[in-house]
């Protein structure tokens, strides 16, 4: 198992609820190969609703900014009071180098106002895009394609893909030649 993106736990919080978000991955996958899960550094939010869940995605790179969607689970993961690493199954092809965005929502909290449902990790160094798109009623999927949002580079969320690379190609085998001269 590899992983890109930030492993980092960031030394502040904020939520995604209410928003679609989307986080440039930090570093970019080192090899070819299948995401497995997005993992988030989260915890509830003391004053919000009980079990909340948190669903992710992942989106293509095209400019700058996410454009396609490639994976995504919106069935989600029940977040706990205590902030851990929260893994969210998501199934996606990757290529080596190539930049990311991986997606958030908090779906629990959509009806209208009131308590964060969950807060995640970030750290405020900035240098990396934190994409808002806000959007209206709990959404049954995530956009196919990432509708125009807000950009800020004040946060650096506390989010990474795991991914399974590809298997190496089997090494070939030389063969030495033996040259006969003959009388």
């Amino acid at each position: 198992m590899s992983t890109f993106g930030t492993t980092v736990v960031g030394g502040s919080e904020d939520n995604p609820s209410l928003n679609w978000v989307w986080q440039k991955a930090t570093t970019t996958p080192a090899s070819n190969g299948t995401l497995t899960s997005v993992n988030v550094s989260c915890r509830r939010n003391p004053s919000g609703p009980a079990n909340p869940t948190i669903c992710a995605a992942i989106y293509s790179d095209s400019g700058g900014a996410p454009s396609t969607r490639l994976g995504q689970n919106v069935v989600g993961v029940t977040v706990g009071d205590s902030a851990s690493w929260v893994s969210i199954a998501v199934s996606a092809t990757i290529v080596a180098g190539v930049q990311y965005y991986f997606c958030l929502n908090m779906p629990g909290n959509l009806s209208g106002p009131g308590d964060p449902d969950a807060l995640v990790a970030f750290d405020a160094s900035g240098g990396t895009e934190l994409w808002y798109a806000d959007h209206s009623g709990a959404p049954t999927t995530f956009p196919a394609t990432a509708p125009g949002g807000l950009s800020t580079a004040s946060e650096r969320w506390s989010v990474y893909g795991i991914y399974t690379p590809d298997a190496a190609p089997p090494p070939v085998l030389q063969v030495p030649r033996r040259i006969y001269v003959l009388p």
